[in-house]
């Protein structure tokens, strides 16, 4: 006993070092846990009865805490609107991959030491659930954390979302007008300024499908040129020996290119795209030889329509080569165009009138009617809302009429007349959203005009005010109306960008 007292007296000092140490590290244990979960920082200078008498008062703390978040989550369970808990009919729960102990905590045991809590939180609140609330705040509910009903309710409110996108785009489109008074359009390097022609252009289309362009010269060469609008890099040359070419087409599917000489009789060429290959093509009837100097590609691909002579018009089957049909006109023709469905042909001419012709079914003319004030047809296009059509004379004068009007009437009266120019009209282009029409004539330098629709208005800053472009041969519009472009008797083809279009 005595030995036992001896012992301890004389370790004394020693346990209480010990002692010290061990209440050193539950002093840090306990501010590991305060961290964690939020409880006040122990500290170190408290007495030993103080630690003993808090020791005490917290475990019971602990206690009161731990029912009171028993309580406080079946409570919470049970509070529940979507949850209903009975005897016989309890709603199957998620179970969570794992539990955490922490979820439980309130805020006020969390964030104690704030002096001002956010808006709309309670003290009492789970601190988890405040966390969730503002992480959704500043995030999207990952996919991962919901079930498959959810997330199949997110995907279609998602769909909901991108049909009333386009839904919206679509009339944010319609509404985006091109505007009247002024037609934003920057010029581009030339179209085949890496090649570009000694002598006259004699054609110039924008590819129906593609970012591609050609440009053609009676000397028998085409050259298509990739549109950038910077470099518009040549990247192919197709040459038809001792074939001067009139006029150049592209087939509507972009396969093939048509050329056409008023020179060559008996035969013309065609270029496939695929294959690599040119193919003569037999152009005759019986022992009448024909040429193909003037024409058209039908835009469903079905149809060729070549100008005769005395009057006469062609229509050549594109897929066999063959000539199906013929109309004659009373005067000379000298333009044609399908409607939109490409079941009507119209064609104009010397005496001043239209023919209404029928291609499917009877192949015969439906109607005709009288051009106001013209001698001599030379030009004629349809836009493609199909509530224009233009027509264009050796006076330099283009009537515009009410679609509707000229199938209906023999002397319609026109919507508008445009006298903007003063020779002969050799082209009429319309843009595919019937908002522009091109005018040119070859027989006068700088003439061509863009004209505003449905205003029937000219853009006074086009052409700009001393420009040199010299004699325009043919103008085009790409696919979705973002670049201009005309060729001219030097060899140059201008290319422009219209702003208002976004696409090529």
């Amino acid at each position: 006993m005595f030995s036992s007292e001896t012992d301890q007296s004389k370790g004394g000092r020693k346990s209480k070092r010990h002692g010290k140490r061990y209440l050193d590290d539950g002093d840090d244990e306990a501010d590991l846990e305060a961290i964690v979960f939020g409880k006040k920082v122990s500290g170190r200078n408290v007495d030993k009865k103080q630690s003993k008498k808090s020791g005490n008062k917290k475990n019971k703390e602990s206690t009161e805490v731990s029912d009171r978040k028993t309580v406080r989550f079946f409570e919470d369970r049970v509070g529940s609107k979507d949850e209903i808990i009975g005897e016989s009919n309890v709603k199957e729960q998620r179970k969570a991959a794992w539990t955490d102990d922490d979820d439980e905590i309130e805020v006020n045991e969390a964030i104690h030491d704030e002096d001002k809590l956010p808006r709309k939180v309670q003290t009492n609140d789970r601190y988890k659930d405040y966390l969730e609330s503002k992480f959704k705040e500043l995030n999207e509910t990952p996919k991962w954390s919901l079930s498959k009903k959810d997330e199949k309710c997110v995907d279609s409110s998602d769909d909901e979302d991108d049909d009333l996108e386009r839904t919206v785009g679509n009339l944010l489109s319609k509404t985006d007008s091109l505007p009247k008074d002024h037609l934003n359009i920057k010029r581009c390097e030339n179209l085949n300024a890496q090649k570009p022609f000694k002598t006259l252009v004699s054609s110039v289309q924008f590819h129906p499908s593609s970012t591609v362009a050609l440009v053609a010269s009676p000397t028998g060469t085409v050259n298509l040129f990739q549109v950038d609008g910077k470099t518009n890099a040549r990247i192919q040359t197709v040459h038809f020996e001792k074939f001067e070419l009139e006029k150049t087409r592209f087939t509507p599917d972009g396969e093939q290119l048509i050329v056409g000489s008023k020179m060559q009789k008996g035969h013309y060429f065609y270029y496939d795209m695929i294959a690599g290959k040119i193919v003569r093509v037999p152009f005759m009837k019986g022992k009448e030889l024909f040429s193909l100097r003037n024409f058209i590609v039908s835009s469903d691909g079905k149809y060729i329509v070549s100008q005769g002579k005395c009057g006469s018009v062609h229509i050549i089957a594109n897929k066999s080569k063959e000539i199906v049909m013929d109309f004659k006109m009373n005067g000379e023709v000298s333009s044609f165009t399908f409607n939109e469905d490409c079941d009507k042909l119209l064609t104009h001419g010397n005496e001043g009138k239209v023919y209404v012709w029928d291609v499917r079914n009877n192949r015969r003319c439906l109607h005709r009617f009288v051009d106001q004030g013209c001698i001599n047809g030379t030009s004629i296009a349809i836009s493609p809302n199909r509530q224009y059509l233009t027509a264009g004379s050796d006076a330099g004068v283009v009537n515009v009429y009410n679609y509707n009007d000229v199938l209906s009437k023999t002397d319609p009266i026109p919507a508008k007349t445009l006298m903007n120019l003063t020779t002969e009209i050799t082209g009429l282009k319309f843009n595919h959203t019937s908002e522009l029409l091109a005018m040119c004539s070859s027989h006068k330098a700088e003439s061509i005009r863009c004209v505003h629709f449905p205003t029937k208005t000219v853009f006074s800053n086009f052409p700009k005010f001393g420009s040199t472009y010299k004699n325009i041969t043919e103008v085009d519009i790409s696919l979705n109306s973002g670049y201009l472009a005309f060729g001219t008797n030097r060899g140059n083809v201008h290319l422009f960008r219209m702003i208002h279009f976004n696409d090529y």
